[in-house]
């Protein structure tokens, strides 16, 4: 008695079944394609970033120079008990430069420069001058130069001395605006001279 033999085909599996259509082909390969269009956006964009960077480095100084502004005033005195030949006395000249630089770069600045001269009694005569500015750093950021006090005064008796107007003190303030924050910043700068040649100065910044 002869065994039946059952041959069972094993059914044929095509391409499509065994990677169905809504399927990606090849994942590994997509995602390394998006990755690397990704990096490349970025490379572009820190690329645009730099350029950009560049040129304000390289223009910032000049492009607004038309914002910034250099501007005087001054005042002198005369001391009436001066002798016949002070034209001979000895002179000198001295300043003070205050610069508002929170991040290290100066965005705007004040200063007083003073002459004066001495018989080494008192102080002879002298002449204040003041002057500021707004970089171009400053301008950029909108900073703008608002006022100036007048130049402020006095004599005094210096140290080793008994005469009035043996010393002379100059001070005065300016005031400068941020038109984006409304902050101001007030800058003021104080000057001494006495009647043996000696200058001394001193300065303070504050905003509110």
């Amino acid at each position: 008695m002869k065994e039946a033999i059952e041959i069972v085909k094993s059914p044929v599996v095509s391409s499509e079944e065994a990677h169905p259509v809504d399927q990606p082909h090849d994942t590994f390969h997509d995602k390394k394609g998006t990755l690397i269009m990704r990096t490349y956006k970025c490379f572009i964009l820190l690329g645009s970033l730099f350029l950009a960077m560049s040129l304000l480095l390289t223009f910032a100084p000049t492009a607004f120079a038309a914002n910034s502004g250099l501007a005087r005033a001054s005042v002198t005195t005369h001391v009436t008990m001066v002798p016949q030949d002070s034209a001979s006395d000895p002179c000198n000249t001295a300043q003070r430069q205050e610069n508002f630089a929170p991040l290290g770069f100066t965005l705007f600045w004040f200063k007083m420069q003073t002459s004066w001269c001495w018989d080494y009694r008192i102080v002879t005569r002298h002449t204040t001058v003041i002057s500021w500015g707004v970089t171009g750093w400053g301008a950029a950021v909108d900073w703008h130069f608002v006022a100036h006090t007048p130049i402020h005064f006095n004599c005094y008796i210096a140290s080793g001395s008994t005469l009035q107007c043996s010393g002379n003190h100059e001070y005065a303030i300016a005031t400068f605006r941020n038109g984006i924050s409304g902050v101001e910043c007030l800058l003021t700068i104080n000057e001494w001279e006495n009647y043996r040649g000696q200058f001394f100065s001193g300065a303070s910044q504050a905003c509110h």
